[in-house]
Order: C-alpha cells, then sequence, then structure tokens
C-alpha cells in the first residue's frame, strides 16, 4: 500500500452548465479553500467556459450531462475511470457538496474501494438506515478497484443465493435474488449498461457481485466521512461532529447547514 503521502488523488467536479449559482459557487470556494493542493478536474460538455485557471477540463460527449441517468452511464462506464488511472483515487464532488476539512489523504489511507455518506431506508424516517453507506455524490473511490470491476469475468453461482444480502430487499426475497443472479451472468458490460437505478447504488449494492473483494466502507465509517440525508440526525450520531464533507446541502435541510457555514465563517 502507499504510504498516506504518496497517494495520487484527482478531485472530479461534474458540471453541466456554465451558470454557477451562489449555493454552487460556496461549494466551489469550500473546495478551493481546503482542497486546493489536489488536482482539481471538471468534466464537462463542449465548448464550456473554462472559469478557473487551476482546474483541468475535460469535455466529454454531451450525451452524458442530459439528466441524472445519462451522468449514471458515465460514472458506470470503463472509458469514465480509465481517464484517471493515473491516480489511486477519485474523490466525487458535485455542485452541491462542501468540504471542511483537508484530510482527504486519511481517507485514502483506510483503503477503502468506495466510501460515501449513510443511505437510508426511507427518506421520511432517519431511523430507518440502509446497512451500508453508498451516496456518489460526495464519495472517493479506488481507481483500480473500480477497473476490476467494470473488467470483470466473474460469474456469481447459484448457491451463492442463500448468502445474497441484497440491503434494499429483505433477506428471504429469493425472487428478487433469483433475478439479479440471471442479470449479472449476462456480464458486467450488459448489466452496467442496463442498469436502472442511480450509479451509487450499483457501486454500494451489485459491485461486489462482480468483484467479491471490493472493500465498502462500514456505516460507522461512512458517518464520519459524509452527511446526504438527515443531516441533523447524523450530526447527532456522530456526537454533534461535523464529517469530512457533505452532499445535497441546498435541498437537505439547507437551513442547518447555513448556520454551519455561519459558524465556519465567523
Amino acid at each position: 500500500m502507499n504510504s498516506e503521502n504518496n497517494f495520487r488523488v484527482a478531485v472530479v467536479v461534474p458540471l453541466y452548465t456554465n451558470k454557477i449559482s451562489e449555493p454552487d459557487q460556496i461549494s466551489l470556494d469550500l473546495l478551493q479553500k481546503n482542497l486546493s493542493e489536489f488536482s482539481i478536474n471538471v468534466i464537462c460538455p463542449p465548448r464550456f467556459k473554462k472559469f478557473h485557471a487551476s482546474f483541468i477540463y475535460h469535455e466529454l460527449d454531451s450525451k452524458y450531462f442530459l439528466n441524472t441517468q445519462t451522468y449514471s452511464r458515465l460514472l458506470l462506464s470503463k472509458n469514465f475511470y480509465s481517464m484517471f488511472e493515473e491516480y489511486d483515487y477519485l474523490l466525487i464532488y458535485q455542485t452541491d457538496c462542501l468540504v471542511f476539512s483537508n484530510d482527504l489523504l486519511h481517507w485514502c489511507n483506510l483503503g477503502y474501494d468506495y466510501i460515501g455518506a449513510p443511505l437510508f431506508k426511507n427518506i421520511n424516517k432517519p431511523s430507518m438506515w440502509f446497512s451500508r453507506v453508498g451516496n456518489g455524490g460526495f464519495s472517493l473511490r479506488k481507481v483500480s478497484s473500480f477497473l476490476k470491476v467494470l473488467n470483470s469475468r466473474h460469474m456469481i453461482k447459484w448457491s451463492s443465493i442463500f448468502r445474497m444480502d441484497l440491503p434494499d430487499r429483505p433477506f428471504w426475497d429469493y425472487y428478487k435474488k433469483i433475478n439479479v443472479i440471471r442479470e449479472t451472468k449476462k456480464g458486467i458490460d450488459w448489466y452496467a449498461k442496463n442498469y436502472s437505478l442511480n450509479e451509487d447504488l450499483f457501486w454500494s449494492d451489485r459491485a461486489k457481485l462482480f468483484y467479491p473483494n471490493f472493500k465498502i466502507a462500514p456505516l460507522k465509517v461512512g458517518l464520519k466521512f459524509a452527511f446526504d440525508m438527515h443531516p441533523k440526525f447524523c450530526f447527532k450520531r456522530n456526537k454533534n461532529t461535523l464529517p469530512f464533507g457533505a452532499h445535497g446541502w441546498q435541498k437537505r435541510d439547507k437551513t442547518f447547514w447555513l448556520e454551519i457555514l455561519r459558524d465556519i465563517n465567523d
């Protein structure tokens, strides 16, 4: 394993439009304040206005920036991760993120393949957790492991149905498990192209079916890494301590986050 100071890390900022809103600018200002020592890469449609000279711009096919589904297709593609093969880790940083420190290398040093904020089983009931992390808007991804998943020829055995745990389904839902196994047997290329949910659900749930050694951070690590839904609840569960970052601050209890930002700036 690389020593903590030798990790090559790229921050990747997806931008759909040249219009940067005031909340977006807050997110980008915090990024520059805390993570400017790292390579900051913007992925964007062609003919994009380059608004910051120190950022590296990657103009990709505009088809990937039409909606959430087309963006998910990009982040489930080999070509995307191959663009960053020279790096050990990517930090995905959408423009509704916040980052509160420069501790990025600490999170790389933990050795997980994927870390994201905790996912909730019911968005209206914060006490109902998934038993996993996985929000992708602010997430750390090990490039080599993501490529291992997307290049996998691993075929899951039918006997694994009795051990398979699908976090979004009851353990005894064998009908769903049969369908999942049947679809995975069509191969990763077919599965990734036809996966209909958000890409972060694939990485937090299905990736291990193609690469069993794929290491997803446990819930307690995800909680310290980032908040997404129910930030007040997460803050309390995290012993009234801010995480490394956050996603969705503009729509997930904006009042809570504005108070945090005021405290930071005082």
